[in-house]
């Protein structure tokens, strides 16, 4: 997956594919912080390389708070 598909990917699509649940990644989305374990685990089931991945996780971020700060 790239960069750009796993920023645009449904939540779902991403937890069916890297086998951890809805809940964790929109925890991580909204600001909390992954192990470095966790950070490797998805990177290998999504073929990325991990700095792509926590590049994308942060781009997801930016993206969330930029709905947040538009819906307040």
């Amino acid at each position: 997956m790239t960069p750009e598909e796993f920023v645009n990917s449904p939540l779902s699509h991403i937890a069916q594919v890297t086998e951890i649940d809805k809940s964790n990644w929109s925890k991580f989305f909204n600001g909390h912080l992954l192990s470095e374990r966790t950070l490797n685990r998805a990177a290998i089931s999504l073929i990325m390389k991990p700095e792509d991945l926590l590049r994308a996780i942060n781009i997801r971020r930016s993206k969330n708070s930029l709905v947040k700060s538009h819906n307040s």
